[in-house]
């Protein structure tokens, strides 16, 4: 086998490996005068062939144009050059990127307890510049005069000053541009963007890059991977787009024409119809105003994209439902630090996900009277009719805000990690009461651990919603009947009979990364629900599925809807959670947990019990557990980028704009997850008890404001020490069997909720297959499943699990005939209204 192993050839001093500009073959390049290089044609005789190039990183770069420069510039380089002590004595050295700058040098003069100055020659004159550093993407050199910012770049041979607009932008593509500058996203601060790549292109920390034209920053959007077709992002997403076209042999971007959109179009066909084992069926020679009843629009091509944003893994058959086969005799073992955030698998068969999306759909809408519906695709206006065309509005209006919320979050959480003590902040002291780590012998390790998976989902959160913005909002879908607008009122209801459980769904491992809104939902008939949100915000359901996607979040608990004039706090959510932790024994999503667990440590037959009862002896599991459940990770990321304290009031003031006006704190728990592994088995329907009075909220909300923390300082790492404890007498941590059992019986009954409202949940009964879709189990066939597995053996000799169930069965036989109470007044009042 050695002898198939082609082997390296020994290159000589002056000889490289490296490659042709723009991602060319790999190439030998021989190093000549004035660090310039040639490509070679033999390595023992070294000959050389071909113009020179200039090495920039890894990559051969040709020359350009010599430098040139204004009077201002002179004068501007002179001023500068004169405030500069000749006594200083500067040391010579490659620059800090040489990604961008190639080989250029830079000077820097380093004083015992001062900050090191670096300084650059360009045009003769050496002056000082200023270092930034771009996470992912090295530094960046600028010239600073005053307030002003001058970006230097370098040729190969010499700095020089950035011309206003790139060379790499046609003379007639920037004209048009600068005539509708204000149409188009733009920064004027190029202090958050790397230095420029071969293609002039800058980047910002997040992986958006930027091109410079008439000293605007303006978002250059690749439409598909390796593709030379880009666009400029405009600031209005109902504008058309304006796509350019690179061309590699005159290096220049342009504006697209029809011909090279009919070849663009025609090309992405191919490439989506290729993707679907069974094509996609399209109408030509017209243009379709609605999607056709009871379909899925064509898929938008991109999963390649999103597998490698979210490195995920193929699978070639599908992922069966949770089951647990387990082994009471198995242990954990114990956590120093929070689990790894669970792999992300996909299943690449359109034809599958396809007929899973719809069939999901299909069950919501079949529910008597059954209601036609269409799925939109995009927020577009153009293609919505004009009942829908306020829902999308709203829809853009809470993107941008789930936007804001999960890059705010990133920020104070990363500014967080810059303090002595995380507990001393305000958001540590939030966290401490979220947590319950007010007696946690390891309480900073435990937040060092949260404030990091925080960090981790709310980048990918705010860089998967980026993405889907600059790919045009392709993989976001409505699901609509019909909406019918009220006599008298510009406003549209549903002319559904049920109440629809869900807001939205998506499908883990569907590779096009699909959000699926169910607009009916949010249109429900308010009869429904009196005193409940119906139209509720939209940004608390777009980050619950985007949790979903990006870190494989679960739903582990239940939450219920907020009411109208009361605020949901914190502190309401921990107290629905900690009601409810029988339910989270039994939740699919504490299977999948137990599942990563398993997985993770490679503890085969892992019992659930097992590691429910490490919950109550480890701060730092449970705490895991805690931060795994998508409605209350979303829910922390909307406090602390509002900046509330645990009980809802304000710290400081916000820039999310208009978020103290309207209601966009409520907690959409309906927003779930359904997939193969069976997320949607916490979606309900909600029910006020028309008997119960509401209280009238006596909340008050405070506003205090306070200074934003500087972000530069650094903050030595911590490691989180291995700590179990005892379990507590008070209540919140009782006993293990007796916790639970009670919890069967509080939480299955008639749930007294602390801030006034009485709700009685209901399963829906969904018509759509559950065989494939692993969705939701009513809570009569839960019942009937686990009052199969009670044994008739005495209770001294049932295991844990058989006493759980069995309470669980005796609360529901306790409760029938509230239910049936309930039903009877609410048939009374509908015979009575009639």
């Amino acid at each position: 086998m050695a002898g198939l192993v082609k082997e390296t050839p020994t290159l000589p001093k002056d000889i490289i490996r490296t490659y042709l500009p723009r991602e060319g073959l790999e190439v030998y390049a021989k190093r000549m005068e004035n660090e310039s290089y040639r490509l070679v044609t033999d390595l023992r005789s070294g000959d050389v062939y071909g113009n020179p190039f200039w090495l920039k990183g890894n990559r051969l770069a040709r020359f350009t144009e010599p430098a040139s420069f204004t009077e201002e510039q002179n004068a501007r380089l002179k001023r500068l050059a004169k405030e500069i002590d000749p006594d200083q004595i500067f040391v010579v050295e490659p620059n800090l990127n040489a990604n961008a700058y190639g080989s250029g040098k830079v000077m820097s003069v380093a004083e015992k307890g001062k900050e090191t100055k670096y300084f650059i020659t360009i045009n003769g004159h050496t002056v000082p510049v200023r270092v930034t550093p771009i996470e992912e993407h090295g530094v960046r050199y600028d010239v600073v005069d005053g307030e002003k910012i001058y970006p230097v770049n370098f040729n190969g041979k010499e700095w020089y000053f950035e011309p206003a607009t790139s060379p790499f932008v046609s003379k007639k593509l920037a004209d048009e541009v600068m005539k509708n500058m204000d149409e188009f996203e733009s920064i004027k601060d190029p202090s958050v963007l790397s230095g420029p790549d071969e293609q002039t292109l800058m980047w910002n920390k997040y992986g958006r890059s930027y091109i410079k034209i008439n000293d605007h920053y303006i978002p250059l959007i690749q439409l598909y991977k390796n593709w030379d077709w880009y666009h400029l992002v405009k600031k209005d997403i109902q504008q058309p787009m304006t796509v350019l076209i690179f061309e590699p042999e005159n290096e220049l971007f342009r504006l697209e024409t029809s011909l090279d959109k009919r070849l663009r179009e025609g090309e992405r066909l191919k490439q989506v119809e290729a993707g679907s084992s069974q094509g996609i069926s399209r109408q030509t020679g017209q243009e379709v105003e609605l999607p056709p009843v009871g379909d899925l629009p064509d898929p938008p091509g991109r999963g390649e994209e999103w597998n490698e944003f979210r490195n995920v893994q193929d699978i070639e058959v599908e992922v069966p439902p949770v089951s647990i086969d387990e082994d009471t005799t198995v242990r954990m073992d114990s956590l120093t630090r929070f689990l790894p955030e669970p792999r992300i698998y996909v299943y690449n068969h359109e034809d599958v996900n396809k007929y899973k999306i719809l069939e999901f759909i299909t069950g919501v809408f079949s529910k008597e009277p059954p209601l036609p519906y269409r799925v939109y695709k995009s927020l577009k206006l153009s293609n919505k009719p004009d009942f829908l065309k306020p829902f999308v509005l709203e829809l853009i209006k809470d993107y941008k805000k789930a936007q804001e919320r999960f890059q705010k979050t990133l920020e104070v959480c990363q500014n967080v990690l810059t303090k002595g003590r995380i507990a001393e902040t305000p958001q540590g002291e939030y966290l401490v009461k979220m947590f319950r780590l007010e007696s946690a012998v390891n309480q900073e390790q435990i937040l060092l651990e949260i404030v990091q998976r925080l960090i981790s989902i709310s980048r990918k959160g705010m860089e998967f919603l980026q993405k889907t913005a600059d790919w045009g909002y392709e993989n976001i879908l409505i699901a609509s009947s019909e909406l019918v607008k009220q006599p008298g009122s510009k406003e549209y209801i549903s002319a559904s009979q049920n109440s629809i459980a869900f807001r939205a769904f998506i499908f883990p491992t569907d590779p096009e990364c699909r959000i699926i809104f169910l607009a009916d939902s949010f249109y429900l008939n308010p009869d429904f629900d009196k005193g409940g949100m119906i139209n509720s915000g939209k940004s608390r359901t777009l980050m619950h599925e985007t949790t979903h996607l990006v870190a494989k979040t679960v739903d582990v608990a239940k939450y219920y809807r907020e009411t109208i004039g009361i605020k949901k706090t914190g502190k309401m959510v921990l107290e629905e959670y900690q009601k409810q932790r029988s339910r989270i024994f039994f939740s699919d999503g504490f299977k999948k947990f137990v599942k990563h667990i398993e997985r993770t440590q490679n503890k085969p037959g892992l019992a659930l019990t097992t590691v429910w009862q490490e919950t109550i002896k480890s701060d730092l599991l449970r705490a895991n557990l805690q931060m795994s459940d998508a409605d209350m990770v979303a829910f922390i990321i909307k406090d602390l980028a509002e900046g509330r304290n645990f009980e809802g009031v304000l710290r400081e003031a916000r820039s999310l704009k208009d978020s103290t006006i309207e209601d966009e704190s409520i907690f959409i728990f309906l927003a779930v997850a359904v997939n193969t592994y069976a997320y949607g088995n916490f979606a309900r329907d909600l029910e006020l008890d028309k008997d119960q009075e509401q209280e009238q909220s006596t909340e008050t909300i405070a506003v205090t404001n306070e200074s934003d923390h500087p972000t530069t300082v650094k903050r030595e790492k911590r490691e989180v020490a291995s700590t179990t404890k005892e379990p507590p007498k008070n209540i919140s941590k009782q006993s293990f069997l007796e916790l639970v059992t009670t919890g069967i019986i509080r939480s299955y009954g008639t749930v007294q909720v602390a801030y006034g409202l009485q709700i009685k949940p209901e399963f829906p009964k969904v018509k759509a297959n559950r065989s494939s879709l692993n969705l939701l189990t009513p809570s009569t066939v839960n019942s009937n499943r686990m009052s199969q597995l009670i044994p008739t053996q005495p209770m001294a000799t049932k295991t844990i699990t058989h006493i759980l169930t069995a309470s669980r069965e005796r609360s529901d036989k306790i409760n029938q005939p509230k239910v049936f109470n309930q039903q009877n007044k609410q048939e009374l009042e509908r015979n009575r209204n009639n």
